[in-house]
């Protein structure tokens, strides 16, 4: 009835909400005027200008305060509810939400009609000298946090934990603060986004308040959670057991073999990590033991087979059919780099072959006729075998000028025995550069002798000091038959 009493009248032409007296038509039933539209003789549906009428006040009834100004029972109905939705202090929205008045007389009216007024001292009962109207005494707060044993927060309760043996760098390192007994990121840290958007609002159905509950639920749960895994890793002390096996790891040598073994001991324990929270500390790490020696014997076992298949039943031959397989394995593996090693060969001897042959500016195209040329070696350091079109390749030179290549191509010719791959050879004559294969000498040592055998005109003077009287004979009979010198 209340609710009735304090509903909201518009004009039936423009609408607008009425908020004091307004016109009513006799004539029409339930047609409420505004004087603006009523004094401008709108009319619409049946409703004529010329209907008989009446001033209709909004409310019946009125109340009057200290305040200047007149309240109405409509403006304390929105006033109240204002202060229900946006709580006490909040004038601004209050005045808004009651729409005729401002701030300041809101905050005056509420004061003096329902604080200090009658209507408050009756409600809150209370006297300046603390004491109630039936002269009992006035209820106070109690201190729970008093040293006393039957406070429930007292300090005998609530005594801090020990802190944790660890250092402080180990505590930044693992984001852990032992005065407060906390991590910087949490077990399931995104819990709280579940509650972080939630309020609750006047409006809210029996729907939506059972949905937010259920989620205030849900935060709570994974809250208990949070602290069971907490209190786990408090009781059994894993902050400083997991810094001291790290500290034991570190002072021991490792080898290869044994790296490998502890990862795959450390990925065993991670996948166990979740049956700690079943046993005791020292019950959890018998358990680690027992599955560690499991794991080693069911290698053993594996291994015995094997030897059993290939027909070893003795300890002397298992231990020679290894050394066997040890030595047979590495002969594999030299074999291999032997490969590896002739083909890069090969293909470093086309690479210079083609500059001799074409020039630094030469492509890779040119380099791949020449390897099928020299027995189809695979140049696949160019990579030019191909049928499907390709873009252009780069050329010798530019690989050349790469600091790999580049030493690569010097050592194959710097170890080479080919003559045809050393500087200057293009220069010499068949017969030339069969000399220098025989003595092993070099195309430009080679020119740099015969130069000086052709400057002093005579085979019988040494024209090359340190050089052997075998390669002078070499050299300075080629150039008699060839008739660069005298048969004097």
């Amino acid at each position: 009835m209340a609710t009735d009493l304090f509903v909201k009248k518009k004009c039936g032409y423009c609408q607008d909400e009425i908020l004091g007296v307004h016109i009513r038509c006799t004539v029409c039933v339930d047609y409420d005027l505004c004087f603006q539209c009523f004094s401008l003789g709108c009319e619409i549906g049946p409703h004529k200008p010329n209907h008989s009428y009446k001033f209709i006040p909004l409310n019946e009834f009125y109340q009057r305060g200290n305040n200047s100004a007149t309240w109405i029972a409509r403006e304390d109905y929105q006033l109240l509810d204002a202060i229900e939705q946006f709580g006490y202090g909040n004038w601004e929205d209050v005045a808004k939400h009651v729409e005729t008045r401002d701030s300041e007389s809101s905050k005056v009216h509420y004061c003096e009609r329902f604080v200090t007024g009658t209507i408050g001292k009756s409600t809150w009962l209370a006297l300046p000298n603390g004491l109630l109207a039936s002269g009992e005494s006035r209820l106070m707060a109690i201190d729970h946090t008093l040293p006393n044993a039957n406070a429930p927060l007292s300090p005998s309760i609530t005594s801090r934990l020990p802190p944790l043996a660890i250092q402080p760098e180990e505590t930044l390192e693992l984001g852990y603060m032992p005065q407060r007994d906390d991590f910087e990121r949490e077990h399931d840290n995104e819990a709280e986004a579940i509650v972080s958007h939630l309020a609750i609002n006047h409006d809210d159905e029996d729907l939506d308040l059972a949905l937010k509950l259920a989620q205030v639920d849900m935060y709570t749960r994974r809250l208990r959670e949070r602290a069971r895994r907490k209190r786990v890793a408090r009781d059994f002390q894993l902050v400083s057991q997991y810094f001291s096996t790290i500290a034991k790891e570190k002072e021991k040598p490792t080898t290869a073999a044994k790296k490998k073994e502890q990862l795959k001991e450390k990925e065993m324990q991670e996948n166990l990590r979740a049956f700690s929270q079943f046993h005791t500390a020292s019950e959890h790490e018998q358990f680690l033991r027992n599955m560690t020696k499991e794991r080693a014997l069911r290698l053993r076992i594996r291994e015995l087979i094997k030897y059993r298949r290939n027909g070893l039943t003795r300890q002397e031959e298992c231990t020679e059919y290894e050394r066997l397989r040890y030595c047979r394995e590495k002969r594999k593996e030299a074999r291999v780099e032997r490969q590896r090693r002739k083909s890069s060969s090969s293909q470093l001897m086309i690479l210079f072959r083609l500059v001799l042959l074409f020039g630094p500016n030469s492509s890779a195209r040119e380099a791949q006729v020449l390897s099928n040329r020299e027995g189809n070696v695979s140049f696949s350091g160019l990579n030019a075998s191909s049928s499907r079109p390709r873009p252009v390749l780069p050329s010798v030179k530019t690989l050349l000028n790469r600091a790999d290549w580049r030493e690569a191509v010097s050592e194959q010719i710097a170890n080479s025995d080919d003559i045809t791959l050393c500087p200057g050879s293009e220069l010499l004559t068949p017969v030339e550069r069969q000399i220098c294969q025989s003595y092993r000498l070099r195309p430009l040592y080679y020119m740099t002798c015969k130069t000086n055998l052709l400057l002093s005109g005579t085979q019988k003077t040494p024209f090359l000091p340190g050089l052997a009287m075998e390669e002078q004979n070499a050299i300075s009979n080629y150039c008699t038959q060839a008739g660069f010198l005298s048969m004097d």
